[in-house]
């Protein structure tokens, strides 16, 4: 199942993750120390065990959401207590609390969490501090997320000040200054900006980003040479930039490099080497460049197994126009459709199967028809799925 932006999300939302469990280890270590803490809350409760407790949990495959808000909300309360208000161990634990309640999905409580932290970095650390840029990395995730999960804007969250994506531009205005201060680890700030730019859909400095993210492959290319996941990266998230400036030869050529190192070395773990494939198919199809396209659906295909019990995601697709009658009558609909993926990953022998209303069927079958896909792959040959289904929605407020 392959969705490039939700890729990307992804990758984020692991990144802030494994931000969140580092911390609790940092803490425990330089806070908890030799104090005796077990892994279970138990009287008398203090700090320590809280804390003790709540890391056990947030490292455990299990544990879930409440039951990690609930330990955080203690270690915090308990922390605030030993430490005071103002210390900055209240606001690591108080950042842990904003995580967990993210995690929740309690949105407005951990905005009001996550700007308070904000705040408090910029009056004592200075907004060219690494903690300041962490908690302003927390608050673009916390964004994107209430957006995408149930439609809060920055306003609905009283986090107005960074509305128009105005976080991402603080975070592009301010990473020069990181550098600066932090030269030893220049690509990480470099390499942490650009992806998240780019993920976030929208480049508000394109000429700064451009420039970071150039400025990025030309020092991983130093650094760590050619064929590595960190210039893999940097001209995956570069090629995004030029495409979006329109220069689609620009994009096309830092792909195909990307793919061309990894062509002889197809079991190195690099996920943007599939990522890269996948994004060439779009750039391809968009220019009416089929075969081109047709080669990378193939590759695609070889280098992720076939799942006959997942729902197929195209590679390249189009949405449905819709109907102007239904649009005129605000109107939603849907339609059931079953096809088949050809060897060249074009959607095939398109009908369907049932609908809401007559009118939405003909503009569904014609969007599939258009849609490229990885192609079923057998000992390396492409072979034809038959009998896939895809339910497409016709929503008038998604317009």
């Amino acid at each position: 199942m392959i969705d490039f932006e939700t890729m990307e999300e992804e990758r984020l939302l692991n990144s802030f993750s494994k931000h969140q469990k580092v911390l609790a280890v940092a803490l425990a270590t330089l806070f908890i120390g030799s104090e005796s803490a077990s892994s279970e809350v138990a009287e008398p409760l203090t700090f320590a065990t809280a804390f003790a407790a709540y890391k056990t949990q947030l490292n455990s495959a299990k544990a879930s959401p409440d039951t990690i808000l609930e330990l955080a909300t203690l270690s915090y309360e308990l922390g605030r207590k030993k430490y005071g208000e103002r210390h900055l161990t209240s606001y690591l634990l108080r950042q842990n609390l904003a995580h967990a309640y993210l995690d929740a999905g309690e949105f407005q409580l951990a905005a009001s969490h996550y700007k308070s932290i904000l705040d408090y970095y910029e009056n004592t650390l200075g907004d060219d501090s690494q903690s300041y840029y962490f908690a302003l990395l927390d608050i673009i995730n916390l964004l994107k997320i209430a957006r995408k999960l149930d439609g809060l804007e920055p306003k609905d969250l009283s986090l107005g000040v960074f509305s128009d994506h105005l976080a991402v531009d603080r975070l592009i205005e301010i990473t020069p200054d990181i550098i600066a201060m932090m030269p030893e680890s220049a690509m990480l700030f470099r390499a942490q900006t650009v992806k998240t730019a780019v993920s976030n859909s929208l480049l508000i400095k394109p000429s700064l980003i451009k420039k970071l993210a150039e400025k990025q492959l030309k020092e991983s290319l130093k650094v760590y040479g050619e064929m590595s996941a960190s210039t893999a990266e940097a001209r995956f998230f570069l090629s995004k930039i030029y495409s979006h400036e329109g220069k689609y030869g620009k994009a096309i050529e830092q792909l195909e490099q990307v793919v061309q190192e990894f062509e002889d070395a197809p079991d190195y773990s690099n996920p943007f080497t599939l990522a890269s494939h996948a994004r060439l198919v779009v750039l391809f199809q968009e220019q009416g460049e089929h075969d081109l396209a047709t080669q990378h659906c193939r590759a695609v295909g070889c280098l992720r197994p076939w799942d006959n019990n997942k729902e197929q995601t195209p590679l390249f697709r189009i949405n449905p126009m819709y109907p102007p009658a239904m649009l005129k009558a605000r109107k939603d609909g849907w339609v059931k459709v079953r096809y088949d993926i050809a060897e060249d990953g074009f959607a095939e022998n398109v009908k369907v199967i049932t609908s809401s209303d007559s009118h939405f069927e003909e503009p569904a079958a014609v969007a599939i028809g258009k849609w490229r896909f990885a192609p079923k792959t057998i000992n390396g040959n492409a072979v034809i799925a038959k009998g896939l289904e895809v339910i497409l929605q016709f929503k008038i407020d998604a317009r």
